[in-house]
């Protein structure tokens, strides 16, 4: 039997990443510089990184989010901020911004900064 129905890389357009990012993103705050707090949903990794340190190695925060070129004006900035729903408290500023794979995304780290 060959499967004739719709396939993933048909279903990739911007109708189907704001209702994926709407059900299975994280709750997330931004705010561009000058500008508000916004809510938005964003997909947010929170992993851990080993690091070699001169005594050992420690393990840190390696937090990756990846937000929807369409939310956003601009290409995120490190003068913007943001916050994450899971840490509550802590405010954050993107570094390292690239496009994602599929070209319809931000995808950047971040480090904590003074509120």
């Amino acid at each position: 039997m060959t499967y004739s129905g719709p396939r993933l890389e048909d279903m990739q357009d911007d109708d189907l990443d704001e209702v994926c990012m709407s059900a299975l993103g994280d709750s997330i705050q931004y705010k561009v510089e000058g500008g508000a707090y916004a809510p938005f949903s964003a997909y947010v990794d929170y992993g851990e990184a080993l690091r070699d340190i001169e005594t050992g190695k420690a393990i840190e925060q390696d937090i990756t989010v990846q937000m929807l070129k369409s939310d956003l004006a601009a290409r995120p900035r490190g003068a913007d901020r943001l916050t994450l729903g899971r840490l509550a408290g802590r405010t954050f500023k993107p570094v390292n911004i690239r496009s994602d794979r599929s070209g319809t995304h931000w995808e950047f780290e971040v480090v904590t900064v003074d509120a």
